[in-house]
């Protein structure tokens, strides 16, 4: 049964899935990882212009909490 809903919503998340969304290229991606919880996107986005212009910039944030993810 537990297997059969991982597929069902697997399967539902691919269907979904647009590759194309927000117009972003993954070869232009940054992911970056162990952020203070307390950053601001405005703070990161000061931090990486340095290097160059920043075409979108979100921070993850947990969907219950609203907090970020760190």
């Amino acid at each position: 049964v537990r297997e059969h809903r991982h597929s069902r919503r697997l399967t539902g998340l691919i269907a979904k899935y647009d590759p194309n969304a927000r117009d972003s290229d993954p070869h232009k991606t940054i992911i970056v990882a162990r952020l203070p919880y307390d950053l601001s996107e405005g703070h990161l986005s000061r931090e990486f212009e340095r290097f160059g212009q920043i075409r979108s910039l979100r921070i993850v944030k947990d969907a219950k909490t609203g907090r970020s993810r760190g």
